[in-house]
């Protein structure tokens, strides 16, 4: 599991926690106030009542301020203990799909990761096992077409080659069937070197087309 993320996400919880403390202190001291003397019930020109509401108020302010640092201790220690048992879930998930990617870079086109991940996470698992998938796919397409190649440009080769050791060892008489043997068989190679090319075109979408119109209408059958 990456250390970076996991320190990451531990600070960003820890400024939330922060935030939303702050915010609590702020809305306390600005609002508290107010409604703890409209609470009290003290009536306008009593001085008992002001000096009680007064001492009240002090007292009330020195206990919202000792708990909000509670209240920040106990956040921050529960942050601490929480945060990495989140940020391993969310971190580990992403982990395993960096370690599966760079496996895939090295070729090991069969690698995939556990898609059971939560929300987005297990999305982009699917995602990514299905593009796993897809490279596997035409690996294997590929493979199998470069063993197709080889085995088609064998017998051509091969046939030429025996020709061309019959003529320098004077087996075969050079005649004009065995020169156009010779040349049938290049044609055959030059056949297959075009379509190889035509099929690296149409795989880097550099194939031209030529558009025509067809009538695509109904001939009536006479």
């Amino acid at each position: 599991m990456p250390r970076s993320l996991r320190a990451r996400l531990l600070i960003a919880f820890l400024f939330v926690i922060a935030a939303a403390i702050g915010t609590v202190a702020i809305a306390v001291t600005l609002v508290g106030p107010g409604y703890f003397t409209d609470a009290m019930g003290h009536l306008p020109g009593d001085p008992m009542g002001e000096a009680m509401g007064q001492a009240t108020l002090v007292a009330f302010d020195d206990a919202m301020r000792q708990a909000l640092v509670a209240a920040t201790v106990i956040a921050v220690i529960t942050a601490t203990v929480v945060s990495p048992l989140v940020a391993g879930r969310i971190a580990g998930p992403i982990a395993a799909l960096a370690h599966a990617a760079r496996r895939i870079a090295r070729g090991q086109y069969a690698e995939r990761v556990p898609a059971d991940g939560p929300g987005e996470l297990g999305e982009l698992a699917t995602s990514f096992n299905d593009m796993a998938g897809s490279l596997e796919a035409t690996e294997r397409r590929r493979l199998q077409l470069v063993g197709d190649v080889a085995h088609e440009l064998r017998t051509p080769l091969t046939t030429l080659d025996g020709y061309l050791e019959g003529l320098e060892d004077g087996v075969v008489t050079p005649s004009a069937q065995t020169w156009h043997l010779l040349r049938a068989e290049t044609a055959r190679l030059t056949r297959m070197v075009n379509e190889l090319s035509e099929l690296w075109r149409a795989e880097a979408n550099q194939l031209p087309l030529r558009i025509d119109a067809v009538d695509v209408g109904l001939q009536s059958c006479t």
